[in-house]
């Protein structure tokens, strides 16, 4: 998967997540996975405590089409 790809799923992500600022990407644009780290950050800080859940990442993810990041979760499970 390309770079591009990576940063537009992980904004797919995001969105589902209910992260909305576009700022965490703009901010941190020379480096995806600290973009995506900031981004499950402010998630984890920022949303409803009852939301932040695995299921509500894997379904995030899902719905993103993120399947490589999906076999990853599973791993840590």
């Amino acid at each position: 998967m390309l770079m591009g790809d990576v940063l537009k799923t992980s904004q797919q992500v995001g969105i589902f997540l209910g992260v909305k600022s576009v700022k965490l990407f703009w901010y941190f644009s020379g480096n995806v996975q600290e973009q995506i780290f900031q981004m499950l950050l402010y998630w984890s800080t920022h949303c409803d405590p009852q939301e932040v859940t695995v299921d509500t990442l894997r379904a995030a993810l899902v719905d993103a089409e993120s399947f490589a990041a999906l076999k990853r979760l599973s791993l840590h499970e």
